[in-house]
């Protein structure tokens, strides 16, 4: 068996998250995910999830900017 069949996401998902709110501005947020690392940062209103800003997110800034 492989470890990837053996292994349960709980085992290796980051569960000590931070996220953000739609009035976050785009450099905050940056800041936030070169500093943890991550390629995804959740966005919330109040405890609902409310979308996920990624870092195709960003390019698409940066391509598309007038």
């Amino acid at each position: 068996d492989s470890i990837l069949e053996e292994l349960r996401i709980a085992e290796v998902m980051v569960d000590e998250l931070e996220v953000t709110t739609p009035e976050t501005d785009l450099r905050e947020a940056a800041r936030i995910m070169l500093a943890r690392k991550y390629g995804c940062l959740p966005v919330v209103e109040g405890s609902k999830l409310v979308g996920i800003l990624t870092e195709s997110d960003f390019m698409k800034v940066v391509l598309y900017e007038d």
